[in-house]
């Protein structure tokens, strides 16, 4: 045998256990759900095969549509909010300012928090009669506003806290991306007369735009599946006004425990997740020489 096939042999046997933990714990469910959203399920049983009855029941129902526009609004509006805001404080920090390090650590601290800790902290600031938002209001001289009881403003809300959150995330790729960009392209810039506005967008968004695209779909992803934070701060309501097509999965499941239903609906996910995978592949594999 040679020494490049022992080699790509050990090689091999070396990613084994990653390579079996991942099926373990993301390809077999995936397949187990895909098999389970075809019968009737008594909680975790499976009663009989239905074919696709429940992907029929599940078009049928009106909540569905609305669950998708949720999710659409919830992903596409962290997305108009927190590119902006991270690309923008990725070239602030990457200045030669005082104190670099202790606004770095500072910025991307809400980044480490858990969602749970996130929601329970943003329904501490907008609550009604104890929060310190509607303490400011009250001292203004106006009535404590319920944030989270409406239908239009709690959805704004949940998507606020999640930006919030995870504003930090296109922060630290794109700063990272932007340390990339060689500094004789700026002064070739500056050479023909250009300001920096022209250095940012001829040089700079060029030269980081597959982090750019990258950042945008991996943030889709993260967002189309979202549960824990929407779930602990609205439960999907009110009047189902932030319930996303991933709350509504996990409250069928868990709630009513359908759980043939919840893994139809769960199937919608997957499939968006594909079609997103195979976006961001094909993106990169273009922005690659």
């Amino acid at each position: 045998m040679r020494a490049r096939e022992r080699n790509l042999i050990f090689g091999f046997a070396l990613l084994a256990p990653a390579i079996a933990l991942m099926v373990l714990v993301s390809v077999y469910p995936i397949f187990y759900g895909f098999r389970f959203s075809f019968f009737q399920t008594h909680y975790l049983k499976t009663i009989k095969f239905v074919e696709l009855q429940n992907y029929h029941q599940l078009l049928k129902d009106p909540n569905t549509l609305i669950n998708i526009k949720n999710s659409l609004i919830f992903v596409f509006g962290n997305l108009v909010f927190s590119l902006p805001i991270g690309i923008g404080l990725a070239v602030l920090l990457n200045q030669k300012v005082k104190f670099l390090a202790f606004f770095r650590t500072l910025i991307i601290f809400p980044w480490v928090i858990s969602q749970t800790v996130t929601a329970l902290l943003w329904v501490w600031l907008v609550d009604s009669n104890f929060g310190p938002l509607n303490y400011l209001i009250k001292q203004i001289g106006f009535q404590p506003i319920d944030f989270l009881a409406s239908t239009k403003g709690s959805m704004w809300l949940v998507i606020l806290a999640n930006v919030w959150r995870e504003f930090p995330f296109p922060l630290v790729l794109t700063l990272a991306a932007l340390q990339t960009v060689p500094n004789e392209l700026y002064e070739a810039v500056k050479v023909d007369g250009g300001s920096k506005i022209h250095s940012f967008w001829y040089v700079t968004v060029p030269y980081i735009m597959t982090t750019l695209i990258s950042v945008t779909i991996l943030l889709s992803l993260e967002n189309i599946k979202m549960v824990t934070l929407i779930y602990v701060m609205t439960g999907g309501g009110p009047m189902n006004a932030t319930e996303v097509i991933s709350v509504r999965a996990f409250k069928e499941a868990f709630w009513h425990w359908r759980m043939g239903y919840a893994t139809a609906l769960a199937m919608f996910i997957v499939l968006i997740n594909v079609i997103f995978g195979i976006a961001y592949t094909r993106i990169i594999r273009s922005k690659t020489p």
